[in-house]
């Protein structure tokens, strides 16, 4: 819903998903590293 209304929508997973064909940008990591320096861990 929100990605008809122009959200960008982004994927951060180790493995491939159902939705990456429609992500803007697909990100093939951990999310606790990906995200950790953004979030103070």
């Amino acid at each position: 819903m929100a990605r008809n209304c122009g959200a960008k929508l982004v994927i951060i997973n180790n493995e491939p998903t159902e939705q990456d064909d429609v992500a803007d940008l697909v990100i093939r990591h951990d999310i606790g590293e990906t995200l950790g320096p953004f979030v103070g861990n």
